[in-house]
């Protein structure tokens, strides 16, 4: 049998994360809290704006990506638009080439009658213009399969460019979302929440002080709050040495309560401090 003392299972000094304003407190001495409650709310001016700088910056990373795809969507068509015009362009080298070989063809063929004076020189004067003719547009054709050619080469390049911008796009927004979730994170900790379920039984602070990170404006520098959780409790009681060899943890202890005659609570031994105390 022997005093003890009842103290709360759980004392956690409360203090700010940043700099600003007490706005107002929610809480007082005595009050019940639950786990995630606002204590105080505090004003920070700096740390919204700059929350609003990201959240548009977010935005304007968004729209960014928006436009890089509208571009890269541009450059995949102006590819398979060049692909295309390639293709008919080969397509006319043929007709040309086809053309080509027949009034080269019909030339020499005149031209042997023209030396055998079977025709008369004015009909194969007027076939070689043609074969001419013939000539200068396959020279077109194949002129136009090289212009679309490099300029599918432009479009590949220009694809390879938008697919690039698409990426930096993409890793801007990851970048301002980072910035824009530590900026609300900032704007948060002007909300000081509870821990853990528990009562206040230390409140130094008013509205309009000025705190700053792990102290108050309190020129003791007084936690905000003293938050105690009192269900369960914990009950400690200084053990005689000549008793202490039979005392072990999970053993049960009756504890009595002199403020309230008669009452009386069962618990169990979790752990000894081993501490040895002269008095």
């Amino acid at each position: 049998i022997q005093p003890g003392t009842i103290q709360a299972y759980e004392t956690t000094p409360v203090y700010s994360r940043i700099s600003g304003y007490v706005d107002k407190y929610l809480h007082n001495i005595g009050d019940r809290v639950k786990t995630g409650d606002v204590l105080l709310e505090m004003w920070i001016p700096d740390l919204v704006e700059t929350h609003r700088q990201r959240a548009a910056s977010v935005k304007r990373a968004k729209v960014q990506i928006e436009v890089a795809e509208a571009a890269l969507h541009a450059a995949e068509s102006m590819l398979r638009t060049t692909e295309a015009r390639i293709l008919s362009a080969r397509a006319g080298v043929k007709r040309a080439q086809a053309s080509y070989t027949r009034w080269d063809s019909e030339f020499k063929r005149l031209q042997e009658l023209v030396s055998q004076r079977v025709l008369d020189e004015q009909v194969r004067d007027e076939t070689y213009r043609q074969f001419q003719e013939a000539a200068a547009a396959r020279e077109q054709a194949e002129a136009v399969v090289t212009e679309d050619i490099a300029e599918r080469d432009r479009a590949a390049a220009n694809l390879d460019r938008a697919r690039v911008d698409v990426e930096a796009a993409r890793a801007d927004l990851a970048v301002a979302d980072a910035d824009e979730g530590l900026a609300k994170v900032n704007v948060d900790y002007g909300k000081i929440k509870a821990p853990y379920p528990g009562v206040i039984t230390q409140r130094n602070v008013s509205p309009g002080d000025y705190l700053q990170p792990g102290g108050s404006s309190a020129p003791d520098s007084h936690p905000l709050f003293m938050l105690e959780q009192t269900d369960p409790v914990r009950v400690f009681v200084g053990v005689p040495e000549l008793a202490s060899y039979f005392i072990h943890e999970g053993d049960s202890a009756i504890i009595r309560f002199q403020a309230i005659p008669g009452a009386t609570r069962e618990g169990k031994v979790v752990r000894s401090g081993f501490s040895m105390n002269p008095s």
